[in-house]
């Protein structure tokens, strides 16, 4: 035996349009101004200043006027010296690395100062 509930194209469309009336009414019940709660207040927060090195990116390594990172396919960096382009970029991952040092310590004192582990 095959169940004969919705086998009319009329109680299809029935069940479409009950399926339809109950989404929408649903939907509207649950974005009503009355039922959502009021937004919180502000927070106010004394956060300690950022460090000077943690909050501005250097400059991108140049080589000269011309040439300059990433040294792959700039038209100014075809023929130069490849040792000085190397020697830029480390040093520059170098001095990098060094700020991302202050990183830990900086977020530990934040930390410490709101009464955290």
């Amino acid at each position: 035996m095959t169940p004969t509930l919705l086998k009319s194209p009329a109680s299809k469309r029935l069940a479409q349009a009950a399926l339809l009336i109950l989404t929408v009414t649903l939907a509207a019940c649950a974005h009503s101004p009355e039922t959502l709660a009021p937004a919180p207040p502000a927070a106010k927060r004394n956060l300690p200043a950022t460090p000077r090195l943690l909050t501005k990116a250097p400059p991108v390594p140049h080589l000269d006027a011309e040439c300059y990172f990433p040294w792959f396919r700039v038209p100014g960096c075809r023929g130069k010296d490849t040792t000085a382009m190397l020697l830029l970029t480390v040093s520059d991952d170098n001095e990098l690395r060094s700020r991302l040092g202050a990183v830990p310590t900086w977020y530990a004192n934040v930390r410490k100062s709101y009464g955290g582990k």
